[in-house]
């Protein structure tokens, strides 16, 4: 990771790296993504935290 790359990154806290998924790849997130938005529920109960709950054990 280059300065610049580590200085956004800690700006932002993520990078954009063009080309890293496919366009097939990032349709099957987005998918996953909307059915997880949509129903939360479906995600395994051994993921889900309820809100407001730290994650960090």
């Amino acid at each position: 990771m280059t300065e610049y790359e580590q200085f956004i990154f800690d700006l932002k806290g993520f990078l954009v790296i063009p080309g890293v998924l496919t366009p097939a790849e990032t349709a099957d997130l987005r998918d996953h993504l909307a059915t997880l938005a949509s129903d939360p529920e479906s995600l395994p109960a051994h993921h889900q935290a309820p809100m407001g709950a730290s994650t960090l054990a």
